[in-house]
Parts: C-alpha cells; structure tokens; sequence
C-alpha cells in the first residue's frame, strides 16, 4: 500500500503519530483511496490494537478477520445487511454505533446481489460488527 508524509496516523483517539511510529504486529485499518484504477495508496492508518498492547509480542490469534461474499438482504434502518458468503454460510454484518458517514453511505448504496468484501470481528458465528469496507 502507497503512502507518503501527509498519511495520518491515529492510534488510541489521537493523530500525532507518523507511519515510522507503527511496529511489525500492529493491527491496523487503512483509509484506502485510488489515485486511477489500480493505483490505491492510504491517507490515513488507524491503529486498532499495536503489538505492544498485547505485550510486544504477535499473539497468533486473529482478532480481525475478513468476510466476503453476495448480499442476501440489507436493513439501513438497523444499520446492518446480510452476505451469503463463498461457502453458503449467512453472515449479518451490523455497522457500529459510531460509524463512519462514508461506511453509512456504502451500506444505503448496497443492493441485493452486490458483491462486498469486509473487515472486522465476530460478535458470534454468523453475526459480524463491521470496521471497515475493503
């Protein structure tokens, strides 16, 4: 992923920090842009967990995961939609309370038959909390 002097950096609420203040582990999130097709490059990193918040170590645990697949059903009242991902398997992603508008704005554009693919974590089997559209 392209990025430059002017990508933020946010870790625990504050932007203070510069991408040569992230560490081999960090779980991160990235704001991806598109320069022209097939050119992505990242404007701003949001540091969710660094490797030293869990003790300076990776744990091999993955604590974000990734879903992908067709949407079946989307509810933007409840600020959720549901994909029948590669496997069959329903899975209800829900946006969080605080949302981006930009992640609120993608999921009133959806429509049944789209294809999306999402990062985020499993609240329980088939019920997944969105942090990001990939």
């Amino acid at each position: 992923m392209r990025y430059d002097g002017q990508t933020r950096v946010m870790y625990q609420g504050r932007n203070d920090y510069t991408v040569s203040n992230l560490e081999a582990g960090d779980y991160v999130a990235l704001q991806v842009q598109t320069a022209r097709p097939g050119d992505l490059y990242t404007d701003l990193v949001r540091v969710r967990e660094s490797v030293q918040d869990r003790g300076g170590a990776s744990s091999g645990r993955e604590r974000f995961a990734r879903v992908e697949g067709r949407v079946e059903s989307v509810d933007p009242r409840r600020a959720e939609f549901e994909i029948r991902d590669d496997s069959g398997r329903r899975v209800v992603v829900a946006l969080p309370y605080n949302a981006r508008r930009s992640d609120v704005d993608r999921l009133q554009s959806l429509r049944r038959g789209d294809y999306v693919r999402v990062q985020g974590t499993f609240l329980n089997s088939n019920r997944f909390e969105l942090e990001t559209f990939v």
